[in-house]
């Protein structure tokens, strides 16, 4: 693969950054160098081998915790009945 830009390592070596990341300390690789297969690999830097970012976990629907509060016998609001959030 070849580097669309400039990447260096962090000071431990454990990871690739870009060149505007504060914690580069050691020059990766510039613009246009060859990048062997193994060490993309190694540095996560594979698109089609890049583990799937996580889904953002979604807020529970209203119904779900109105139920839950109502079957835990709390009122929360006496004048009307109403369960809050």
């Amino acid at each position: 693969m070849r580097a669309k830009e400039r990447l260096y390592l962090t000071e431990d070596r454990s990871e690739v950054v870009n060149e505007n990341d504060r914690r580069g300390r050691f020059l990766f690789c510039k613009r246009g160098d060859e990048i062997p297969d193994e060490l993309a690999r190694k540095y996560g830097l594979l698109k089609d081998e890049m583990p799937p970012e996580p889904e953002p976990s979604k807020p529970p629907k209203k119904s779900s915790v109105k139920k839950k509060v109502e079957e835990s016998g709390l009122i929360i609001n006496r004048l009307d009945g109403k369960v809050l959030k």
